[in-house]
């Protein structure tokens, strides 16, 4: 199973100061001039075949993902286009290395996100993840399956946001999203029952949680609204030790797997918040 958070590994460490490395690189194209129309470029490299691809791919690893990273956070609006373009970025169908790379960054920042005023931003991501999913040449058609079950890996990490933000506060509007996720869950049940593998490995747990994180969605969660009510009180008030948590009891009385899920995403993004205010 992946980790609930996203580690600064290696890669993502190479991603990020890889424009300082290679300073005086050059490329045929622009960063103003990329972010013009993302779409457009990534659908003509995976147009294009041999060096010129290549090119390409160098540009948006060497150029477009250090911007990116670095831009990140100044306001909660250039996020949404920030988590829009990897999204869209980690959509080609060619292009395994771009593929993964902006998916690594993409999760790295949603793990250091605090979407508690500004949900927006995961919903705009929803969707565009959501689509590559389900379109003509979706997941299941045309991406490698170390990319696939990545993909499906953050779309899980950012479903269970969603979750989090519903339960808690209850002010997405769902009812625009119902059909689509209903759409998603029988496609993904469709292909989990054709899987000749049935071990629970990291892909087949990502398809399984997606479907009940779209249940969770769909219908009211008043138990994990109280496990989580009491975790937000237990980060508040330090008077209160993690021997008073009603919390832990549940869980192993009677707690459902994904419920435990949300907690710790819940509590790891308390913890993250704590350390980035000191």
């Amino acid at each position: 199973m992946y980790l609930i958070y996203a580690p600064i590994t290696p890669q993502l460490l190479i991603i990020i100061f890889l424009t300082t490395i290679l300073g005086d690189a050059t490329f045929k194209w622009s960063i103003e001039k990329f972010l013009e129309d993302p779409v457009k470029f990534i659908c003509d490299m995976d147009n294009n075949a041999g060096s010129l691809q290549e090119e390409k791919e160098d540009f948006i690893l060497h150029e477009i993902l250090p911007h990116l990273a670095k831009t990140w956070g100044k306001c909660f609006s250039s996020n949404e286009k920030i988590y829009e373009i990897l999204a869209r970025i980690s959509c080609s169908r060619k292009s395994a290395k771009v593929v993964r790379q902006a998916l690594q960054l993409l999760l790295h920042l949603i793990c250091k996100d605090n979407f508690d005023s500004h949900y927006e931003n995961l919903l705009v991501v929803e969707v565009v993840i959501r689509s590559s999913i389900l379109s003509p040449e979706g997941l299941f058609k045309t991406d490698r399956h170390s990319e696939r079950e990545f993909k499906l890996y953050v779309y899980s990490r950012i479903l269970s946001s969603l979750v989090i933000q519903q339960v808690r506060k209850g002010d997405l509007r769902i009812e625009t999203l119902e059909q689509d996720l209903k759409k998603l869950f029988k496609e993904l049940k469709q292909f989990g029952d054709q899987l000749d593998n049935k071990k629970k490995d990291d892909f087949r747990y990502s398809i399984e949680f997606i479907q009940e994180a779209i249940s969770c969605l769909l219908k009211p969660q008043d138990k994990l609204k109280l496990l989580l009510d009491e975790c937000q009180e237990f980060c508040s008030n330090r008077k209160i030790t993690s021997g008073d948590l009603k919390v832990l009891q549940c869980l192993k009385k009677n707690g459902k797997w994904i419920d435990l899920h949300c907690i710790l995403i819940y509590l790891h993004g308390k913890v993250s918040l704590r350390f980035l205010t000191f």
